[in-house]
C-alpha cells in the first residue's frame, strides 16, 4: 500500500483557509463549552428570598393595565402570593459507593457529600444562584370605578386569570 504525505506546499490557498477556519471554530466552541457554569455532577437546592417588591410590582402592573380600559378609573389592586420567591443555588455533589460481595452476602455503603458553590464578590461570599423562581399568585382583589358592568368585570377576571394562572373564583372585582 502506498502512503501519501500531505504537506502545506501541496495544498492550495482555499484548503489552507478552510483548515485555519476549522481550527478557530474548534477553539471558540471549546472556550464557550468551558464557560458553561452548570456541571453534570451539580444538583440544585432551594433557598427563600424576599418578595414584597415582586408583589408591589405586579400590583402596579395590574392597576395600570385595568386603568387603561375604557370607562375604568381609580384602580387599586392587591395580590396575595402562595409562598416566597425561591433562588435555586448551585450545589456540587460527590457520591461514593462501596460494594462488598462475599458469597451471597451483599453490603453496600453509599455516601453523598454536598457543597454549595460560593462566589466571592467585593469581599463578600454569596451562594451561586442558578435561577430565581417567582412565587405563584394565590388571589387577586381589585377595586375600581366603572366596573359595575358585568361584561367589563368578566373581561377583567378572564384577563387576570390568564395572566397569573389563577382560578376565576380567586379573583374579586369590586366597583367603588
Amino acid at each position: 500500500m502506498e502512503k501519501k504525505k500531505i504537506s502545506l506546499k501541496n495544498l492550495d490557498r482555499g484548503k489552507i483557509v478552510l483548515l485555519i477556519a476549522a481550527g478557530i471554530i474548534l477553539i471558540v466552541f471549546s472556550y464557550v463549552d468551558s464557560e458553561n457554569p452548570t456541571e453534570k455532577t451539580a444538583e440544585e437546592i432551594v433557598t427563600t428570598v424576599n418578595v414584597t417588591d415582586y408583589a408591589k410590582e405586579m400590583e402596579g402592573k395590574v392597576e395600570k393595565l385595568i386603568d387603561s380600559m375604557q370607562g375604568v378609573s381609580q384602580v387599586h389592586a392587591v395580590i396575595t402570593l402562595k409562598e416566597s420567591e425561591e433562588a435555586v443555588v448551585k450545589e456540587d455533589v460527590e457520591e461514593q459507593e462501596k460494594t462488598l460481595e462475599e458469597e451471597s452476602r451483599e453490603e453496600t455503603d453509599r455516601s453523598v457529600n454536598r457543597k454549595t458553590v460560593i462566589l466571592s464578590k467585593d469581599g463578600t461570599d454569596e451562594p451561586y444562584v442558578i435561577k430565581e423562581i417567582c412565587p405563584g399568585v394565590r388571589g387577586i382583589a381589585v377595586t375600581a370605578k366603572g366596573v359595575s358592568d358585568v361584561q367589563v368585570k368578566q373581561e377583567i377576571i378572564n384577563m387576570l386569570s390568564a395572566l397569573f394562572d389563577v382560578p376565576v373564583h380567586k379573583i374579586t372585582i369590586i366597583d367603588i
